[in-house]
């Protein structure tokens, strides 16, 4: 290190006397702006605390949300004899409403009269024609036949027809057998719509989501019915819903 100005002059090489004037003279004003700034922070001026909470605030730019997309389709069925509709889109949860602007539709299917009805109205006919329409279809599906509990208070039949589970029900021309599936599958077939209409896009693909744990068997009964109305199930999920 040097010990004075004259030592560093020897280190550096004959410099001319005036470019310590100059050089001093600079230092001097580059010290008294640097005091004079100084000043002026501590008294009201620009503070480097200030930051501008716009800039803190802003959200990313549009190049910076990288995200894909999704639309999650979700039937869900409820042991007590109920089923409705959930669409998740990107995070956001709704429940599609059906014509009388419920969230759960009633498992009832009627054939009382010249179509099938689902839901509201064929529980409203099983009041009159309780011989036309079924109903506690998720206590039998799905099980072997000698574990079904035959409830008396069932207006229609459960039957077994070359080891196919049936349900059996009047309707105006007679009585028919309906496999079980082909039952699920006339309530996946308004699921299905409900979801197109609003989505207003082809639906192909579903997530079967229950309070209760499905079999084997029961799961095999499932795909079947999705299958009849073209649709995959590819996720069985249960769900803790009261």
């Amino acid at each position: 290190m040097y010990s004075s100005k004259d030592s560093f002059d020897s280190g550096l090489g004959s410099l001319p006397s005036r470019y310590w004037k100059d050089s001093q003279s600079n230092f001097d004003q580059f010290n008294s702006g640097l005091n004079s700034r100084r000043s002026s922070l501590s008294h009201g001026g620009i503070s480097t605390n200030n930051i501008d909470a716009d800039f803190l605030l802003s959200p990313p730019s549009e190049q910076e949300q990288h995200y894909e997309e999704y639309t999650k389709i979700s039937f869900i069925f409820l042991y007590d004899g109920k089923f409705g509709i959930e669409i998740d889109k990107n995070g956001q949860k709704r429940m599609l409403k059906n014509i009388f602007d419920n969230d759960w539709t009633p498992l009832y299917l009627s054939m009382a009269e010249s179509g099938i009805e689902i839901g509201e109205t064929a529980q409203f006919h099983h009041c009159d024609y309780p011989k036309h329409v079924i109903y506690d279809i998720l206590k039998v599906i799905g099980k072997p036949f000698n574990e079904i509990n035959m409830d008396p208070k069932w207006g229609f039949q459960v039957v077994e027809n070359n080891g196919i589970t049936c349900f059996q029900l009047e309707t105006r021309n007679g009585k028919r057998m309906i496999p079980e599936e082909m039952v699920l599958a006339a309530f996946f077939k308004t699921m299905k719509a409900r979801a197109e209409t609003y989505l207003n896009e082809d639906v192909k693909e579903i997530c079967l989501s229950t309070n209760f744990k499905v079999t084997e068997s029961q799961r095999n009964i499932f795909n079947k019915a999705a299958m009849k109305v073209n649709l995959e199930i590819k996720l069985f999920d249960f769900i803790n819903y009261q």
